[in-house]
């Protein structure tokens, strides 16, 4: 009995725990969207002193004797436009921050309770700092997902993966997302409790719908590693199954033969960035038609370092199924 008890008193509401990080973190009383009722009047505030601020932003400068200098004869001016461009900014960061924090409470609402564990200050800190500076909306949304991804669970996120979504457009944003139907996982060469997220590097021939700029341009993101010469692969014993996990379905290898077998294969890798970002967006992806028998056409076909074993069996099934 007292074990469910403590049980019981360690968990909580996930939108309760989002407001008390975000306390915890800005040092300011944080209300959801839909019931605050000064929403209006400070989008005045910060359009007042907008325009306050453009209509005055220029400072007076003097040429005299070959040296320009600053005019400042009229400090108290200057001062208040200082004051006016420091205030504009503040208010602009405060309102990206409600607005990212603000989508978070909705992916959040009825969600089941979670455990109590606090999230990492340093992260939360890191978080709201890069948000500041977050105005576009599709952006903010799937900073909004990250942050309540790791209010339900502490350390889903890395740092790392702050610091390279903090760098990304919304360009770049998109075309990540038209790579992910294409995305698969499968134990991991090193380690096999670590998932490799891949894309079959021959995939990309004259019939892909991806063009191949789009990998180098987030391999500069940090989101991908098209880097031709690493393979996954996995060794299966006589009888054994694994699994090649899509976005919607899977292909199941069935090693039939009597010896062990190996299936190796080229790819490119996503980063850890870019596995933690798939995982925020990776369920509204619809793979292209019959990509998963292309899959195994490519995989059968062999590659350069390894011929495919005959022992494996390849087929597409349906992973709730199975």
């Amino acid at each position: 009995m007292g074990t469910a008890i403590e049980v019981i008193k360690a968990l909580v509401s996930p939108c309760e725990k989002l407001i008390t990080a975000i306390q915890a973190a800005i040092g300011k009383a944080y209300e959801p969207r839909y019931i605050r009722r000064k929403a209006d009047a400070e989008a005045y505030e910060i359009a007042t002193v907008g325009k306050a601020l453009r209509e005055s932003s220029d400072i007076p400068i003097v040429y005299d004797k070959g040296a320009l200098t600053m005019d400042t004869s009229d400090f108290d001016e200057f001062k208040k436009r200082t004051q006016s461009r420091l205030a504009y900014q503040e208010l602009s960061k405060q309102k990206n921050i409600e607005s990212v924090t603000d989508f978070a409470y909705e992916q959040l609402v009825g969600e089941p309770d979670v455990p109590d564990e606090p999230v990492d200050a340093d992260w939360m800190n890191r978080f709201f700092n890069s948000v500041a500076e977050v105005s576009n909306e599709q952006m903010q949304r799937i900073w909004a997902k990250l942050l309540a991804g790791e209010i339900k669970q502490p350390n889903t996120f890395s740092i790392r993966t702050l610091d390279t979504l903090k760098n990304l457009t919304a360009y770049e944003a998109d075309l990540f997302r038209s790579i992910c139907p294409l995305v698969m996982r499968c134990p991991g060469n090193r380690d096999k409790s670590i998932e490799d997220y891949f894309i079959l590097s021959d995939y990309f021939d004259e019939n892909c719908p991806v063009e191949y700029y789009v990998l180098q341009v987030l391999e500069d993101a940090g989101l991908l590693s098209i880097n031709n010469f690493i393979s996954i692969g996995f060794l299966l014993s006589s009888g054994d199954i694994e699994y090649i996990k899509g976005v919607k379905s899977a292909i199941k290898a069935t090693n039939t033969g009597s010896s062990p077998a190996q299936l190796s294969h080229l790819a490119f890798f996503l980063t850890t960035a870019g596995k933690e970002l798939f995982s925020l967006i990776s369920r509204d992806c619809i793979p292209p038609d019959d990509y998963y028998g292309r899959v195994i056409e490519l995989l059968k076909r062999g590659n350069q370092l390894e011929a495919f074993p005959e022992s494996i069996q390849l087929e597409v099934v349906d992973l709730l199924n199975e």
